[in-house]
């Protein structure tokens, strides 16, 4: 590889990123959670939340699919629901979940299609007794997900599919840029082996 091409290809790599890094820095919001019924309920009791998304703090938005993901301190045991927009309010989801065991129980928030600025969200402190069955209208709706429990670690938010390129990208024109030397060398025949003049 030429001293050209070499700089052509260095060159080349913060253009690349100057193409890349606009499209990702559109993909955040903040996230408001409320916990309508309190964040302190028995176990097996349904708790109600409404979340509030806002795309750069500031404009709500309706196209996302939130995903709420609880995790009990000091065990692997996880319980994840999914909320569900409110028509006529834009940027409000609304969720049930109900937690099946005491303790104390963190809460983070994935979404499908934007980064979730780093923010609080309430955690839940769980007792073990189950109080007076809540009445009917307490209840969650038919159509609503049914939470999901486990016991695997939480899920962690990925890095956005366009930064996950560009950084794919980055590594394998890094290697081929070291690659290039490797072949270099390879082609520099020793000394000994040249043909001298007769």
């Amino acid at each position: 590889m030429t001293r050209r091409t070499i700089l052509g290809t260095l060159l080349a790599l913060p253009a690349m990123l100057a193409l890349v890094l606009p499209a990702a820095a559109g993909g955040w919001a903040t996230a408001t959670v409320i916990p309508t019924d309190g964040n302190e309920p028995p176990a097996g009791t349904p708790v109600r939340l409404e979340v509030k998304l806002l795309q750069h703090g500031v404009t709500p938005i309706d196209c996302e699919r939130p995903t709420l993901i609880f995790t009990r301190a000091g065990t692997t045991d996880v319980v994840a629901v999914q909320a569900t927009s409110v028509k006529g309010e834009t940027g409000t989801y609304r969720a049930t979940v109900t937690f099946p065991r005491a303790g104390s129980w963190r809460m983070n928030l994935q979404l499908s299609q934007l980064f979730v600025e780093p923010g609080e969200l309430p955690a839940f402190q769980v007792s073990g007794a189950a109080g007076p069955a809540a009445p009917a209208d307490d209840k969650p709706a038919a159509d609503a997900p049914a939470p999901v429990v486990s016991s695997s670690p939480a899920v962690v938010q990925g890095i956005e599919p366009v930064l996950a390129a560009a950084i794919a990208l980055l590594a394998f024109l890094g290697g081929a840029f070291v690659g290039s030397f490797r072949r270099q060398e390879e082609a520099v025949a020793p000394l000994g082996s040249l043909p001298l003049g007769q």
